[in-house]
């Protein structure tokens, strides 16, 4: 399971998952480099990214104030982000993610 932080971060809120790259993923960094960027070009609320220790980071940011039903919309793109990436690139998660 990822680890997670919530921050206040440019008038909003950011949410961020980082999972350890399995030995696998941290010794074929092309691959993983481009699994990232397959997610990113799915994705519609949320970016993947490398960290400098060679974690994989998950962020969504939600703009402004809390609003229910804004914050609701954001959750509910944010899951259906999770989920289709987890469906689309189920095989990549299972090598590259610890």
């Amino acid at each position: 399971y990822p680890n997670e932080k919530i921050m206040l971060y440019g008038n909003g809120v950011l949410f961020s998952s980082f999972w350890e790259l399995s030995e696998d993923g941290k010794n074929s960094v092309n691959e993983v480099n481009q699994f990232t960027n397959d997610l990113n070009r799915k994705s519609v609320t949320t970016k993947y990214y490398l960290d400098d220790d060679k974690d994989l980071i998950l962020e969504a940011w939600f703009p402004g104030t809390y609003d229910k039903e804004r914050f609701a919309l954001f959750v509910e793109k944010l899951q259906r982000d999770w989920d289709d990436s987890i469906r689309n690139f189920q095989p990549e998660f299972k090598r590259f993610i610890e």
